[in-house]
């Protein structure tokens, strides 16, 4: 429900190219939904409760021929179900936000839904708030209780008599990875799943958890082999962020100085040197962000690894130091997306001044 963290987690994801994305805790009402809206964003699903507590929503990236064919939202914003078909091939995608209790009750609703309405490929997602394997899906401090919980038995139930299955898990028999640190128990968890009908699992690959930046649960993707997923080409445009970087108001300067001490001479006409320099600072900008971006993807990448290996370690012996240097790296790594997005709030400003009032693509979307 905030700007700037729902503008980086639309980063983070678009840049995990997502093309069908399950959220939970989205903390919108049923009015703001429009707030999940981006211009890769094609269509979305979702359940919504209140703007503090809860809700769901299923996003389906541009360009993804999905044909929709019926939705649930459950009114609490605990879990939306969405059925439809891409390239002919039927699925149905249940994204999950489960509560934070044993409560088995809640899940046989849903899953009961999905029995009686004989739905195809089903996909379950999302934040369980369980765990399926006592022993595999806990830290190494935490006490590995081989008891399972009521909601964990009826879940293994389900999965075994209806051939549903965890991707991750098929892919990592004896891994342990997890997607949830507990700052009040100290401890790591895999509770956010995708548990996937059998028929598909040979099409899927790239089971991967991805590191917690942005929220305190790591995204779990995958990927689904089906044909005719586009890319959509944007635009170059100036970044006024440049303009408050010292270093790239020098090197431009500098540029702009060696451009017409060279150029700047008397048989050269003002216009067609005014149009050589535009061709000139264009190219010598989109270098300049060409380098910045490099440099810095580079930078998220190692802080991103930086991460991954401190929160390992510290799943397996867990400090206050360790702890601190997460932190730490996660402060780096938010004040560089930060950035991004401000940049994106930016174009998003210009475009609404530019195109809010005439009649096109913008105004169909508000609509």
């Amino acid at each position: 429900n905030e700007p700037i963290k729902r503008g980086k987690i639309f980063a983070q994801l678009k840049a995990l190219n997502s093309d069908i994305i399950f959220l939970q805790e989205t903390h919108l009402k049923y009015q703001t939904q429009i707030r999940l809206k981006a211009n890769w964003i094609g269509q979305t699903y979702y359940s919504s409760f209140t703007s503090k507590s809860r809700g769901t929503a299923i996003i389906i990236r541009k360009g993804i021929p999905f044909k929709l064919k019926n939705t649930i939202a459950d009114k609490e914003g605990r879990y939306v179900i969405v059925t439809g078909e891409i390239h002919s091939t039927p699925l149905t995608m249940v994204n999950i936000y489960a509560p934070n209790f044993d409560n088995p009750q809640f899940f046989s609703k849903i899953l009961d839904t999905i029995s009686e309405l004989n739905y195809q490929n089903v996909i379950i997602g999302g934040d369980l708030n369980c765990v399926l394997d006592p022993y595999l899906d806990k830290s190494a401090k935490q006490k590995r209780i081989n008891i399972k919980s009521k909601t964990s038995e009826l879940l293994n139930t389900y999965m075994k008599n209806t051939n549903i299955t965890d991707v991750w898990r098929i892919a990592n028999p004896v891994g342990r990875e997890y997607s949830f640190y507990s700052t009040v128990h100290k401890t790591y968890s895999r509770i956010d799943y995708f548990l996937v009908d059998t028929k598909l699992i040979p099409y899927t690959y790239n089971s991967k958890y991805h590191n917690s930046i942005i929220s305190d649960h790591s995204p779990l993707t995958f990927s689904l082999k089906l044909e005719g997923m586009a890319d959509k080409n944007l635009f170059w445009r100036f970044n006024p962020q440049i303009l408050n970087n010292s270093q790239g108001c020098t090197y431009l300067k500098e540029q702009m100085i060696f451009f017409f001490e060279t150029n700047d001479t008397p048989d050269t006409s003002p216009s067609l040197l005014w149009e050589t320099f535009k061709a000139f600072i264009r190219g010598t900008i989109i270098s300049y962000q060409a380098f910045q971006n490099k440099k810095n993807n580079t930078e998220l990448l190692q802080l991103e690894q930086e991460i991954r290996q401190l929160d390992l370690e510290n799943a397996k012996d867990p400090t206050i130091d360790k702890h601190n240097k997460i932190t730490i790296l996660k402060y780096k790594l938010n004040t560089i997306l930060s950035a991004r997005i401000i940049r994106l709030f930016q174009i998003t400003k210009q475009e609404h001044f530019e195109f809010g009032d005439k009649p096109r693509k913008l105004l169909a979307r508000q609509l």
